[in-house]
């Protein structure tokens, strides 16, 4: 597991692929979004780049 404290900030969330951030904590961080918000649906929307796909 990636040290959180380096790729969640106050208005961000980044990492650099696959070094801190990968599929599976994509879905991790999607799971607790939507438990923490309680929400039915979430909206992902990504780039162009060829790990964007999997991480969405």
């Amino acid at each position: 597991m990636p040290d959180l404290s380096q790729i969640v900030k106050a208005y961000d969330v980044r990492g650099v692929v696959p070094d801190q951030w990968d599929e599976s904590l994509s879905e991790l961080f999607g799971a607790a979004f939507a438990r923490v918000t309680g929400a039915g649906a979430i909206v992902v929307g990504h780039d162009m780049r060829p790990s964007s796909p999997g991480l969405a």
